[in-house]
């Protein structure tokens, strides 16, 4: 937590990070954690959210309001959304065999030969 109050300019917005911090961090993680299904993004999630409401602070009037709490798990949404995006564009592994030369007989050869002959 002290290192995100470093990010932070005065001794209000301070106190203000630290009353969210101890009031949403689990209730984050949770929701995290469901969301990826996996407790390392889910820490990574509510991290990158609460480095994110370091420069947003001013958006935030009250900590206790339900506008607050639905800025935050919007914002926490987003991450993991774009995290899973990511994660699913991340091509799997591909072994040596299952690459296939330009040139090799298959299904492309045969459509390539089927234009050539017309």
């Amino acid at each position: 937590m002290i290192a995100y109050l470093e990010l932070l300019d005065t001794p209000e917005e301070k106190a203000a990070f630290q009353t969210l911090y101890e009031m949403y961090v689990q209730k984050m993680y949770q929701i995290a954690f469901r969301i990826t299904g996996n407790e390392v993004s889910a820490e990574d999630m509510v991290h990158e959210t609460f480095l994110s409401l370091t420069k947003h602070m001013d958006k935030l009037d009250n900590v206790q309001s339900r506008r607050t709490w639905n800025y935050i798990l919007t914002a926490l949404k987003h991450h993991c959304f774009d995290l899973l995006e990511k994660q699913k564009r991340v091509a799997p592994y591909c072994d040596e065999d299952d690459v296939r030369v330009p040139g090799e007989s298959g299904p492309e050869a045969e459509l390539i030969g089927q234009d050539k002959r017309h």
